[in-house]
This record gives C-alpha cells, sequence and structure tokens, in this order.
C-alpha cells in the first residue's frame, strides 16, 4: 500500500491511496454488478426466473451479496449509517407492527437495500485514480442507455416517436446519470453539457412527464459550487426550455385530453388534464391519510387501501403520499430531514476533497434532488434497482475513498 497524489489538485483533505488487489479488483466486481442489476431490467426485466421476474432478482441478489460482505467486514464499514439509524429504527417497528399486511417483509427489504449495498459499498478502499474508472463507467452508461432505448423502441430511428409514455422506470434510473453529468458540468469539465442533454433528450422520447421535469431540475439545482450569475442563468434557460418543451404538440397530447392547454390547466381539478389514473388513487390515500396524519395507518396499509375501493393496484405513483399515508407526518419528516443531513455530510465531503472524490461526492449529493422530486408522481423507493442501489453504492465508495487502514 502507498499514498499517493490525487489525480487532480488542489490536495484534497482525505488521503488517498492504493491497495493493489483488495480495493481496485474488488471494488471493481462490486460496482459491475450493481452498474449490471441496474441495466439488465432495461432489456429482460420482464423475463421470469425461478417464479420471480428478472427486475425482482436485479435487487435481490446485490442485496445478498451485500449484505455478506457487510456482515464479514463489519469493522471497515465507513458509510455514515448513524445517519439513517433513526430511519432503520421507524422502519423495523413499523414493519413489525404491520408485518402481516400485503408484501410487507418485501417492501422492508427494499427499502433497506440501498443503506445495505451503501454500507458494503464502503468497505472497499480506493483513491482518485481509480474513481476516475468509476466516473469513466458512469459515463459509459449514457451509449448503452441510448443503444438500449433504439433497440426496445427501433421506430425512433426513422424520427416516429410514440404518442404515449414507456419505459418509466428506466427513465427514473436515468434521473442518477442526468444528476452526475450535470454537477460534472458545473464543476468544470464541459463535455458533460451534452452527456446531460442526451439523457433530457430521452426522457422527452420517452414522454415521461415526471422524469422530464425532474431531469431538468438537474442542472440548475446542483450542489456543486456555481457562481450565482452562471446559476441563475441556468436556471433561467431550463425554465424556457420547460415552457418550450411543454408547448411541444407531443407533450400537449400527452397532458391533455383536449390536446392542448396552458400551464394554469395543470391541476387535478381540470378534468382535462391527464393524470393516467394518480388522481383517483391519490384521493383515496389522501382521504385515508388524514384520519391518522401524525403515525399513518400502518407499514404497507396503502396495498390494503387501495383494493378496497376496486383499484387494482398497489402502486399509487406517489411516495411522498404514500409514506404520508402509511407513516404519517412522523415517516415522512423523518425521511426528509435524514436525507438532507445525508445531502450535507456529502457536500462537506466534497469540500474537503479534490478530483474525483469530489465529482462524485458532488454529484451523490445533487442526486437527491431528482430523487425528491420523482418521489412525488412514482415509486422511486421501491425501484431500488434502477436508481437507490446503485446511488449509495456510488456514496458508499466515495466514503471508503476517505479512510485509511493501516492493518489492510
Amino acid at each position: 500500500m502507498r499514498n499517493i497524489t490525487p489525480a487532480n489538485e488542489p490536495q484534497g483533505e482525505y488521503i488517498y491511496y492504493t491497495d493493489e488487489y483488495r480495493d481496485f479488483h474488488g471494488m471493481n466486481r462490486f460496482m459491475l454488478m450493481i452498474i449490471t442489476a441496474a441495466m439488465i431490467p432495461w432489456i429482460f426485466g420482464g423475463y421470469v426466473i425461478l417464479g420471480f421476474n428478472i427486475s425482482g432478482w436485479a435487487w435481490v441478489i446485490p442485496l445478498i451479496i451485500s449484505g455478506i460482505i457487510v456482515l464479514r467486514n463489519l469493522n471497515r464499514i465507513t458509510f455514515p449509517i448513524i445517519l439513517w439509524i433513526f430511519w432503520i429504527v421507524i422502519l423495523l417497528v413499523y414493519w413489525f407492527i404491520g408485518r402481516g399486511n400485503p408484501d410487507a417483509l418485501q417492501s422492508l427489504f427494499q427499502m433497506l437495500s440501498p443503506l445495505v449495498i451503501g454500507c458494503a459499498a464502503s468497505t472497499f478502499r480506493s483513491d482518485n485514480w481509480q474513481l476516475d474508472n468509476v466516473i469513466n463507467w458512469i459515463t459509459r452508461l449514457s451509449l448503452i442507455a441510448w443503444i438500449i432505448l433504439i433497440l426496445r423502441v427501433p421506430m425512433i430511428i426513422t424520427g416516429v416517436l410514440p404518442g404515449h409514455g414507456f419505459m418509466a422506470a428506466e427513465m427514473i434510473g436515468l434521473l442518477l446519470l442526468g444528476a452526475f453529468y450535470s454537477t460534472f458540468y458545473a464543476i468544470g469539465s464541459t463535455r458533460y453539457i451534452f452527456y446531460y442533454l442526451s439523457m433530457l433528450a430521452i426522457t422527452l422520447i420517452s414522454l415521461t412527464r415526471g422524469p422530464i421535469v425532474s431531469m431538468i431540475s438537474c442542472l440548475p439545482l446542483t450542489f456543486a459550487p456555481v457562481p450565482i450569475f452562471k446559476r441563475m442563468s441556468l436556471i433561467t434557460i431550463m425554465l424556457l426550455s420547460a415552457v418550450i418543451i411543454f408547448n411541444t404538440d407531443r407533450v400537449q397530447e400527452r397532458m391533455f385530453t383536449s390536446g392542448s392547454g396552458e400551464l394554469s390547466d395543470i391541476s387535478l381539478e381540470n378534468p382535462q388534464f391527464k393524470t393516467s389514473g394518480r388522481s383517483v388513487m391519490w384521493d383515496v390515500l389522501w382521504y385515508n391519510a388524514k384520519k391518522e396524519p401524525w403515525l399513518g395507518n400502518g407499514w404497507n396499509y396503502h396495498r390494503v387501501v387501495l383494493p378496497m375501493y376496486g383499484l387494482n393496484t398497489h402502486a399509487p405513483h406517489n411516495d411522498w403520499l404514500k409514506l404520508f399515508h402509511d407513516m404519517g407526518i412522523l415517516g415522512v419528516g423523518l425521511y426528509l430531514v435524514t436525507m438532507i443531513i445525508q445531502i450535507l455530510y456529502l457536500i462537506r465531503v466534497a469540500r474537503r476533497s479534490s478530483g474525483a472524490h469530489q465529482m462524485l461526492s458532488y454529484g451523490a449529493a445533487t442526486a437527491f434532488i431528482p430523487y425528491a422530486l420523482i418521489m412525488f408522481t412514482d415509486n422511486v423507493i421501491l425501484y431500488v434497482q434502477f436508481f437507490g442501489n446503485l446511488h449509495f453504492a456510488i456514496i458508499g465508495i466515495v466514503c471508503g475513498t476517505m479512510h485509511y487502514d493501516d492493518n489492510i
């Protein structure tokens, strides 16, 4: 093991070093597993193996492997799990009380999966040179995303675009890439603006409204240090872009049953505004949530309530409302506060770092922005194979890079 200078100056506060085998090869294999698990459902998600679809295996297998890594390396965990301890406790308490509700245990494992994977990733030690490789992998995912999109929807090559939304879960996964690309650009790597715009283009092609809005937010709201004038310029540009996108014929037809409308017409009270059935589910959950606003109705109880009202679904497409319904203000507040604390932690790490370590730290912090936004319209908390697992794996390796173990 040898101390080295980070790939980029100025020198950060943390010690960077190389472990010739354990960190390079071990972390490479681990990250390859997480990235592969995030991308395989794009192509084979609907296929079934041993009675379970591949999308399910894509989070179960990494969770099991990560759990083994954690148990074998408890003294090497550097992920700030203490920041999440109250959230973990409340999840376990609510699960235990409501363990008889539908899919209670599965939902618990899905919500804990990113934290376990983050802990496992943090047991690896690396340097800025190795983290540069991680950035290269993240960069290549943009090309892979385009290839998969063309394979699944070859008609786009001819310029013909579907008039309906598709690949919603996959677009949620792209938000993670958008957060990192926009951050890399803000830090000073100008070429990443093209990667970011290419991700925005994919969400526009897929015509998924929530991911489009969340992707637009990544650039102006990045936590990377950006001069005030430049940030205000970015906000202005992205707002103008959003208005232009909103007024395109394809988006107008997707938004309103009449085929056209104004920004002021975006309202759940407007019968012409297309909600894809969401408004009915939200009305049901909101009505029941108000009965138990502080502690909620119980773990996964939304999966009991929705069928009671004749809705053949268990996914309300609003994670904030789902948490409010099941866990009340206590659950929503604790989750939000914990995320904010995690963001502040990553920003603090980034300010004391340099090079690739700094880029990934700011990127991981920024990723919470589109995550929190897409929670209003989708089920990102449970789509861990698309977003959460890879996000927290990167947080984990960021934490692992900060620490030096003389006994390695």
